[in-house]
């Protein structure tokens, strides 16, 4: 699930190592870069506990994009 942070810490949970351009081609994969794009700090756009903030559709890319990083 997601935690409280930001997006760009969200996705590289499991793995640091990953440039946001790999990160930026993982929300393309997910269909999320609508979430991206609609933030004004893309990746740095804050994400609440769980992903309150984010609509459950926004969510579940996100945690896609997240699944295809490992």
């Amino acid at each position: 699930s997601l935690f409280s942070g930001t997006l760009k810490e969200n996705l590289a949970l499991l793995n640091h190592d990953f440039s946001e351009t790999e990160m930026v081609a993982a929300l393309s994969d997910a269909c999320a870069l609508d979430v991206f794009h609609s933030r004004p700090l893309g990746l740095l756009f804050n994400i609440e506990n769980q992903g309150k903030n984010l609509s459950r559709g926004e969510n579940k890319k996100i945690l896609l994009a997240q699944a295809l990083l490992k």
